[in-house]
């Protein structure tokens, strides 16, 4: 199998997009207007409305009281990590030609045990990139020098990035059934040749969407779906590519 880049996963991407482009665009609007009427409704106009320090006593009160509960954040978390299991999903189905409606894609991959482990792997990685920083806190505390602060802070926000690279395929196995310590080591280990066109695909990545939000915002809707499908290029020719499929990126280029 050759080997993946960041350039023939979009090049790839986008000429899935291409094939179907209405339902893409369509899919990724729906669950994209769901998610900002559960938000509407649980979070509070108000608590939006932060103005920083320029906020008067009357205000700052006000956004006390409309600070969204402990609940309400929780639900939506929860909506938030099925939304991606669902897009994540539908991508990986549509790239490996196995696409077969909205219904299938939910049932397949929306599951309790994928949730629990997402929602583990979240929180262990927080947790993770928290405990980075507390020596790098405390030793500046010792040594009371800024620019120690200062190389510290790059060092510690380089190795959070670098995990994140190497977690890059984390989701995918786990929506692919395995659980979260063989995701997290076979992530590890199917990244290592792939480090710098990770990099890079993060790059185009934060490009595109740059670029969609330059069009009236609107262009999102085209760059998000383009920039899935890439992902899950991405991950289906380094990772796990089905035996007994012809994925639509290898049917493309037949």
């Amino acid at each position: 199998m050759k080997k993946i880049t960041a350039s023939r996963a979009f090049s790839r991407g986008w000429e899935i997009f291409k094939q179907n482009a209405l339902q893409h665009i369509g899919v990724f609007f729906l669950v994209g207007v769901i998610l900002w009427i559960i938000a509407l409704v649980l979070m509070p106009a108000g608590s939006m409305n932060f103005k920083g320090f320029n906020m008067s006593p009357e205000e700052m009160a006000a956004l006390q009281q409309a600070r969204p509960s402990f609940l309400s954040m929780l639900v939506l978390i929860i909506v938030e990590i099925v939304a991606y299991m669902f897009l994540y999903g539908y991508t990986l189905d549509v790239v490996r030609n196995q696409y077969k409606g909205l219904g299938e894609v939910f049932s397949k991959y929306v599951r309790g045990s994928v949730f629990l482990n997402m929602l583990i792997f979240g929180i262990g990685f927080s947790l993770a990139a928290i405990a980075i920083f507390i020596p790098i806190v405390l030793l500046s505390y010792v040594f009371q020098s800024g620019s120690f602060l200062t190389f510290a802070l790059i060092f510690g926000y380089l190795f959070v990035i670098y995990l994140a690279i190497r977690m890059f395929f984390v989701y995918y196995l786990l929506l692919d059934g395995h659980d979260f310590a063989d995701a997290i080591r076979l992530s590890w280990q199917k990244t290592r040749p792939y480090i710098g066109e990770i990099i890079l695909f993060i790059i185009i990545a934060v490009a595109l969407a740059f670029l969609g939000l330059l069009v009236l915002i609107i262009g999102l809707l085209v760059t998000i779906p383009i920039i899935y499908l890439a992902q899950a290029v991405f991950y289906n020719e380094a990772v796990s590519e089905p035996a007994d499929q012809t994925p639509a990126t290898e049917a493309l280029d037949q």
